[in-house]
């Protein structure tokens, strides 16, 4: 009886496609994104911006890098924040690379970013990149 309960059910990957569409994505972004798959030590530093949000800034070549902001708690506007990690490469902008609330994995999806303050919903991750202009 203990060995079937150890076993792979894949019909959970139907029932629960939107869980599994989330880790797919994941583990294809740290797969194949250059910033993460090429991770160096002393190339992360992170910030808390809220009581229950924070932002990780993975630094990559040539000004190519990524954000991961978290927000464990409710909708999180960040309007004019002074912290330094959010600021994007000299004459750049960030856009969104990949966000938890993908209606694909059963979110609602992620308000445009935009200038001067952002909206993170509550509950979510966003994984930014500088933009490619």
């Amino acid at each position: 009886m203990a060995l079937q309960r150890c076993r792979l059910d894949f019909a959970e990957r139907e029932r629960h496609a939107g869980y599994y569409a989330l880790h797919r994505d994941l583990l294809k972004l740290r797969r194949e994104d250059p910033v993460f798959r090429n991770a160096r030590p002393g190339g992360l530093d992170g910030a808390v911006l809220e009581a229950e949000a924070f932002v990780l800034r993975f630094f990559g070549d040539d000004d190519n890098d990524r954000l991961l902001l978290v927000n464990l708690g409710a909708d999180l506007t960040l309007a004019h924040q002074p912290e330094p990690l959010l600021a994007p490469v000299e004459n750049r902008t960030w856009e969104l690379l990949w966000s938890s609330e993908d209606p694909r994995y059963g979110g609602f999806g992620t308000p445009p970013l935009g200038d001067g303050s952002w909206r993170i919903p509550g509950h979510a991750a966003l994984v930014l990149t500088v933009d490619k202009s």
